[in-house]
């Protein structure tokens, strides 16, 4: 099957975005290869509870996409996860994403921590070896080990960015400046979110 287009997702619970998030689509953006970047929020899965509605995440993913990206149209919001039951299983969107867009070529962009954990997920034997993947580590991550991967290094000052950390943060009303764009701080407070 000819391939009509290129795309990398990039999915998560996006709870909130945050800069580091922010960093990683610009980097895919970046890249000559790929037509469009989905970002991608995942639902609920079986091992995750995400206490923040749907609506929120992409609302505040909408809010990035407007603010720090100019609205640019290689950078699509995706609810297509999102509209799949729960809990949320790769396996499951990978093959719902197959029958939706025959040819298009999905890659999907994970952070060190995911790839090192990929072989844990449900499912991840029927899809792991042939998974395309751009993969963001930290300098000591070796190399990755498949065929179709590609290795970005991420940002030192985001190594130890997380919404875990923003989450506590905003929770506290301290400064989350470096973490969050000033954007996501307001809709956040706005909707007493943490």
């Amino acid at each position: 099957m000819a391939i009509d287009k290129r795309i990398v997702i990039f999915g998560g619970s996006f709870n909130p975005p945050t800069l580091a998030h922010e960093a990683i689509m610009k980097a895919l953006l970046a890249l000559p290869q790929f037509d469009e970047v989905w970002v991608m929020p995942s639902g609920s899965r079986a091992d995750k509870t995400i206490a923040v509605s749907d609506a929120h995440r992409l609302a505040m993913l909408q809010l990035v996409r407007s603010a720090s990206f100019a609205n640019d149209r290689r950078l699509v919001i995706s609810d297509f996860e999102l509209q799949l039951p729960r809990p949320s299983e790769t396996r499951r969107t990978l093959a719902e994403l197959h029958t939706a867009y025959p040819g298009t070529d999905f890659w999907f962009a994970l952070g060190g921590d995911s790839y090192h954990s990929l072989l844990t997920w449900p499912g991840a034997e029927e899809f792991a070896d042939g998974l395309p993947m751009v993969v963001f580590t930290a300098d000591d991550v070796p190399e990755v080990a498949t065929g179709r991967a590609l290795r970005i290094p991420l940002p030192p000052e985001f190594d130890e960015t997380s919404s875990t950390l923003v989450r506590d943060s905003l929770s506290r009303q301290a400064d989350a400046a470096s973490l969050v764009s000033p954007a996501i701080m307001e809709y956040a407070a706005r909707h007493r979110l943490y």
